[in-house]
């Protein structure tokens, strides 16, 4: 089953559907972007194993976006899905399969092998000492508590400076599941075919990149021009754009989809 917190906005106005990513990580994670209520209904969802979501049972991908499908058709009125890193796949794939969705962002989201080698790269050349460690007690001992200890120690490569105490208690205390992760961790490596299905789809399209972080800008752009997106770079932002700029990513959000903003 998968969780929805639900956020009132303007009566007349979109639903954003925001995605957080991962695998494993909750809602909690993107919920800087309740700024966007002033503009728009939010729906947040938590998968399986987060955010007090009982772990039920392993789901692929696929399983888990057919389940997303199913609530997003309900929704009335137009829909926005938007999908932070991982949950950036969750976001296109639905607006595949559900007539709502006129619009889809996603925010530092890697859809392909090149994409992913680039992380690959960056993230052998940035990890700290404290990095290296957390991922071997990770490792040694894989758990919820190790898992959100370990991504908490990612530091700038996940957080601008000006941020990063508060980004890491937020992933050290995130309510994750490291069995989302190890069953889900592989599917990642599979969405390239899914970023060229989708630049066919004919909504409005938005990516919003990293600054400096995790992933290399010049890979994110080279995606987004697969997917014809419009892109946008938000200054001084690392991987968790919206936790670390969430005016800056609301005013592009508004700017691209709302009806009426503020």
């Amino acid at each position: 089953m998968i969780k929805l917190t639900q956020i009132q906005g303007p009566p007349t106005s979109p639903t954003l559907v925001l995605i957080p990513g991962g695998p494993g990580i909750s809602s909690l994670s993107i919920r800087a972007m309740d700024i966007l209520s002033r503009s728009f209904k939010l729906v947040y969802v938590d998968f399986p194993g987060t955010n007090g979501n009982p772990y039920d049972k392993d789901r692929s991908f696929d399983e888990l976006a057919s389940d997303l499908h199913q609530i997003i058709k309900d929704i009335p009125g137009k829909v926005i899905t938007v999908g932070h890193s991982h949950g950036g796949f969750f976001a296109a794939e639905a607006a595949l399969s559900a007539l709502n969705i006129s619009g889809v962002v996603c925010i530092s989201t890697p859809f392909t092998e090149q994409c992913f080698q680039a992380v690959a790269e960056n993230f052998e050349d940035k990890k700290t000492p404290a990095l290296i460690a957390a991922e071997k007690s990770w490792d040694a001992h894989p758990s919820d508590k190790t898992f959100a200890l370990w991504l908490a120690e990612y530091g700038e490569l996940y957080f601008s400076p000006d941020k990063l105490s508060r980004g890491r208690e937020l992933l050290a205390n995130d309510p994750c599941s490291h069995k989302a992760f190890l069953h889900n961790q592989h599917d990642v490596k599979l969405m390239g075919a899914l970023l060229d299905e989708f630049a066919l789809w004919q909504g409005q399209k938005l990516f919003l990149s990293e600054d400096k972080g995790m992933i290399p800008t010049h890979a994110l752009k080279k995606d987004s021009d697969i997917g014809g997106f419009s892109f946008e770079v938000i200054q001084g932002s690392s991987h968790f754009v919206m936790f670390d700029r969430p005016e800056a990513v609301a005013r592009s959000i508004e700017n691209k989809f709302a009806i009426n903003k503020g």
